[in-house]
């Protein structure tokens, strides 16, 4: 068995610089407890690519491609992060799904309004701002993706 004994003096570095990285992974734990870390990285490499996947620029399997993640595991974090992944998986409703409008055999994925706070409540805690009403550019959405207003 191994003990460390610390003299009363010495002290333990602090790492300040990770606290954003703490509150960025205690909001993602906020919406599911149980969430991946792939789950959360996969948001966040869509909501990137928001814009190119809009326009047909890039797709689900080349964001796949580039993370190394398998095609299968992305469409699944995907799902839960959209509308669930079965009975078991409860939906996120962070990503919306739909068709390619020019290759129906495409998936089309885009932030939901929730996605889009959620994300500008990350960007606030990285840039250190208390409020902002901005969405930051990579989240733009042309005005011909964004989704209905809700009117409950």
């Amino acid at each position: 068995m191994f003990f460390m004994f610390m003299k009363p003096g010495d002290v333990m570095p602090t790492y300040p610089e990770l606290k954003p990285l703490e509150q960025a992974l205690e909001a993602f734990s906020a919406i599911d407890p149980s969430m991946p870390v792939s789950m959360a990285v996969t948001l966040l490499r869509v909501a990137g690519s928001a814009r190119q996947l809009a326009t047909g620029e890039t797709n689900l399997r080349a964001i796949a491609g580039s993370s190394g993640l398998p095609y299968s595991t992305l469409l699944r974090q995907v799902d839960a992060l959209a509308d669930g992944a079965g009975p078991r998986v409860k939906s996120l409703k962070l990503l919306e799904k739909g068709f390619n409008a020019t290759d129906r055999r495409a998936r089309a994925v885009r932030l939901t309004q929730d996605g889009m706070r959620f994300l500008d409540d990350l960007g606030r805690i990285f840039a250190g701002r208390q409020s902002s009403e901005e969405i930051p550019e990579f989240l733009e959405i042309p005005e011909t993706h964004k989704l209905p207003e809700n009117k409950d």
